[in-house]
Formats: C-alpha cells, structure tokens, sequence
C-alpha cells in the first residue's frame, strides 16, 4: 500500500485503538537483523553526505533524520513511498523537453512528504510503539555508530593529512602525466599552450 493511501485510512480513524490495529495490519515485523539495519541505514549515510563550498565533507543530520523514518517503514512495514515525476533539466538548468514538446520527467521517491505525515499524525510513534523500545534502541544505535565512524574516518586530524596526502599525489600525479606529454627534451611552446588551453594573444 502507498503512504498516501495509509495516511488517509489512518486519518479517517477517529480513535486511537483502531489507529493502532491499522498500523498493526500493516507491520511485517518487529524485528530486523543487524545486517539490515547495518546496510540500509549506510547507504542512508552515504546519501546524506554533502561537501559545502570549501570542499569539506559532512553529513547532512536534517536528511539523516528523515532517512531514519524511512529506515522504519523499509525495515518493519508494507509501506511503499509514493512517486513524484520531477522535470528533468540540462547542465544549463532548462526543462527538458522530448522531440514532442512533451517535458522529461524522472521518478523520485517522496521522503519529504512521508516524513512530514508521520510526525504531524504522530505515526512514527505508533509504530515504534508497536515495534518495541529494545528494537527501536537498536536501530537508534547502529545508526549512532555508523554516524562516529564516518566522523572518525573524515573528521579526525589522520583523515585530514591523508585528504592532504591524496590530493598532493594527485597533483603529482597529473603534473608528470604533463610533464610526460610535453617531453621536455623537446619543448614546444604551441604543445604547452594547447594542453593547458592557453590562448596567444
């Protein structure tokens, strides 16, 4: 069943009781294994990460947080997230159209929307009710390891130098790569000006 369907059943269900038994209809479980918690919840992380202006990466916590709600409906109910058709657009940022005039669209999942119903209708809630603290602890916990050892492993002053380290050797890297290419035994001044695009005045 959609989300969108789900929240609409549960809203037209003026008591709470049978709040709970539709949430119940629609539990698959109350407990997953640690592999899936494991592997889910990382690939939320690694959805989450940005890198801001200045090259430097970290996690977005707003989208780990919604991601943490999907992880519950993934891991413990039937539910599936509605589809929403974005407009797709250029490397210009104009809509695109196909040779009918028609605009390209692409599926997205709506995690937005989904989350937003399950805080305002307090359904989260009821389904962590119903999944039990000790599991819902145990979710909240792999997601806090998986949170350090992502901070450990960029955040530390190690990962800092060896960020430093990588980028030199690139550099190192793509300077000989140019240096090769140039073979300096013969310099052509036309051959640098074309590879480092370089115009004459």
């Amino acid at each position: 069943m959609l989300v969108s369907e789900f929240v609409n059943g549960y809203k037209n269900l003026n008591k709470e009781d049978l709040q709970k038994d539709w949430c119940k209809k629609h539990l698959t479980k109350t407990y997953a294994s640690i592999v899936a918690k494991n592997a889910l919840l990382r690939s939320f992380i690694d959805a989450s990460v940005k890198k801001n202006d200045k090259g430097i990466y970290f996690i977005d916590m707003v989208a780990n947080k919604i991601n943490f709600t999907y992880a519950v409906i993934c891991l413990y109910t039937d539910l599936e997230l509605d589809i929403v058709k974005d407009p797709v657009k250029d490397e210009n940022g104009e809509t695109v159209k196909d040779d009918n005039g028609n605009v390209v669209t692409q599926d997205r999942h709506d995690i937005i929307t989904t989350y937003d119903l399950f805080q305002e209708y307090r359904i989260i809630d009821v389904f962590c009710e119903l999944i039990g603290d000790r599991e819902i602890n145990e979710l909240l916990m792999v997601n806090e390891k998986l949170l350090d050892t992502w901070h450990e492993e960029h955040s530390t002053t190690r990962a800092y130098v060896s960020d430093m380290i990588e980028k030199a050797v690139r550099t190192f890297t793509e300077t000989g790569a140019l240096l090769k290419e140039l073979n300096l035994n013969d310099i052509n001044m036309d051959k640098i000006l074309q590879l480092t695009g370089v115009t004459e005045e």
